[in-house]
């Protein structure tokens, strides 16, 4: 019954919960607390399953103990999701790809080397995209814009396209921008290769407005590889940015 499962260094000595999470205690020495399979769930169950373990884990140690857990998910998309959110928790996160698996490891308060997994090669999960950094930031919640078309309003697509370029010129001119740009279905459009608003969302990004596509709609319309501008979101982190924000506007 030895070995490991899928080459995730995971033996399957692990016992795997109801809840998805492999309860182990520590892994050939390597102080892993948990290690959450999130492998082939959609968006944002790896997200929710990280958070929830680690809820469970800080409950479980005392506040000054280091812990490390490990989620695996198997698409960058999911690493990167998982990545961001615990970064904005204030974790230290790595993540290595092994095969199909990416595993992202995510530590506390140690100083001590990443976990002895077999350790597979780092890989950056970087979005293209204008002066994003991956470190853990707090942004102040302001006012959140839900744009869900390429186009404004409901009449003619050409009178919307020119309504749309109108409307995020003007607003990257505000003296009081938004703090976030959500794009979500057609809205994707306007954050990828191919879009008329560059120089607006440019604009936009330099004052520090946080632009997030959603991942599920960039990938429904294969446009994944071809965001250029703010990073790709869950619906988990959408929701946590719609209920933060002081004033929802949706367009």
């Amino acid at each position: 019954m030895g070995g490991s499962i899928d080459g995730s260094g995971i033996t399957r000595a692990d016992r795997q919960n109801s809840e998805g999470v492999l309860m182990g205690g520590s892994i050939d020495g390597s102080g892993i607390t948990k290690v959450v399979d999130a492998r082939g769930l959609a968006c944002p169950i790896p997200v929710v399953k990280t958070k929830k373990a680690l809820e469970e884990v800080s409950l479980e140690v005392s506040e000054k103990s280091p812990f490390t857990l490990v989620t695996l998910v198997d698409n960058d998309m999911a690493a990167q999701n998982v990545s961001r959110m615990a970064q904005n928790s204030g974790y230290e996160v790595s993540v290595e790809k092994d095969g199909a698996a990416y595993r992202v490891i995510i530590k506390k308060g140690s100083e001590e080397a990443s976990p002895a997994l077999a350790p597979g090669p780092s890989v950056s999960l970087e979005a293209p995209e204008v002066g994003e950094t991956r470190k853990a930031e707090t942004h102040k919640a302001g006012t959140v814009f839900v744009i869900s078309s390429d186009t404004l309003g409901t009449g003619e697509e050409e009178l919307g396209t020119a309504l749309m370029s109108s409307f995020l010129f003007a607003l990257s001119n505000a003296d009081n921008p938004p703090s976030t740009l959500i794009f979500i279905n057609r809205g994707v459009y306007i954050t990828t290769k191919g879009t008329r608003h560059e120089e607006a969302l440019k604009t936009l990004s330099s004052k520090g407005v946080n632009v997030i596509s959603c991942g599920t709609c960039l990938d429904y319309y294969h446009l994944k590889d071809l965001l250029i501008f703010g990073v790709v979101g869950n619906m988990y982190g959408i929701v946590e940015e719609i209920l933060s924000a002081q004033k929802v506007i949706w367009i």
